[in-house]
């Protein structure tokens, strides 16, 4: 029969190590990536000689058997989907807003302006032969067609800055995802039976950057070791596997800005871009791209109805 001191003894060890867990769950309430613990406590059973020392057998105490992670797969892929899609709605929202005060920056917008060059060729039908009015029409002419420049230079622009803020964010994911890489390896040859927490924090600390920029879908195996896909389902090209990582580049054209794998090498492109802050630049590059095109068709129509109507009237000479 154990001493009854010595199994107060492993209590008093034991509940002061589940404290201890207590203590370092409150000690990093604010530390990211940080997963509360949970001390799991079992009980210090006697050896049983034989069949008839059952009865005279007795507990030796208890002791702290593990400490588990507060840790939900499915809720925090649902976690992660809801968050690369308010991250992609607010890099879009970001952008829109700049492309809106490009387009409408105060009463010096296009459309003020090509609403005064009318008046002035209202005024020069009026009095054809006031030269001053054909001298103001001209003038405004010349600020629409200055407006209509300004429009296309900034425009281009925001598609430029577009681009460079994407690559920045590319190059913010290559790191993470070599980081995981190295975190699975470090999973793969620790031990099986005792987990390091740490290292499942950091993994899922990575995972959710990484998802802040490209939502990825994340597959853990036995061991803990995450293989990432990109977009939200896992038929998407791998990002990270097992054992490595895969590199993201931004691919340019007029009409949109895509993502590519093995950039300078493969050139793979892919559209498994589906949410995250990268996803919302592209989305605001493909809206600067609309707002040019319309810039240009109305420029173009404006340019070829008043050539049209001015060819039909005469000059100060009566031709």
């Amino acid at each position: 029969m154990s001493n009854l001191f010595d199994i107060g003894r492993t209590g008093l060890q034991s509940y002061r190590q589940s404290l201890a867990v207590t203590g370092q769950n409150i000690a990093n309430v604010n530390t990211d990536g940080y997963k509360r613990r949970g001390a799991e406590l079992e009980e210090l059973s006697a050896k049983k000689g034989s069949t008839l020392d059952i009865g005279m057998s007795a507990g030796m105490g208890v002791r702290l058997s593990q400490m588990n992670r507060a840790f939900d797969e499915f809720l925090l892929n649902k976690a992660r989907g809801a968050t690369a899609f308010a991250k992609s709605s607010q890099a879009y929202a970001s952008a829109s807003r700049q492309i809106e005060n490009i387009m409408l920056p105060g009463d010096a917008n296009l459309g003020n302006s090509i609403g005064k060059l009318f008046e002035s060729l209202h005024q020069v039908s009026s009095d054809p032969a006031n030269m001053a009015g054909r001298t103001v029409a001209l003038e405004q002419a010349k600020q629409v067609a200055d407006n209509y420049q300004q429009l296309s230079s900034l425009l281009n622009e925001m598609k430029s800055g577009l681009v460079t803020q994407a690559d920045y964010m590319l190059q913010e994911v290559n790191l993470l995802a070599s980081e995981l890489a190295r975190i699975n390896s470090q999973l793969a040859t620790g031990s099986q039976i005792k987990v390091n927490n740490s290292l499942l924090d950091a993994r899922d600390l990575m995972i959710d950057k990484i998802n802040e920029y490209v939502e990825v879908h994340t597959e853990l195996d036995k061991r803990g070791l995450a293989k990432l896909t990109l977009g939200d389902s896992p038929n998407g090209p791998v990002l990270v596997s097992l054992d490595s990582s895969v590199e993201l580049g931004a691919d340019q054209s007029t009409e949109k800005l895509s993502i590519v794998l093995s950039p300078d090498v493969e050139n793979r492109l892919t559209n498994r871009n589906t949410g995250g802050s990268i996803h919302g630049l592209t989305n605001a590059y493909m809206t600067a791209v609309d707002m040019l095109d319309e810039v240009d068709t109305i420029a173009f129509t404006m340019v070829r109805d008043i050539n049209a109507v001015h060819k039909l009237g005469l000059n100060s000479e009566g031709k």
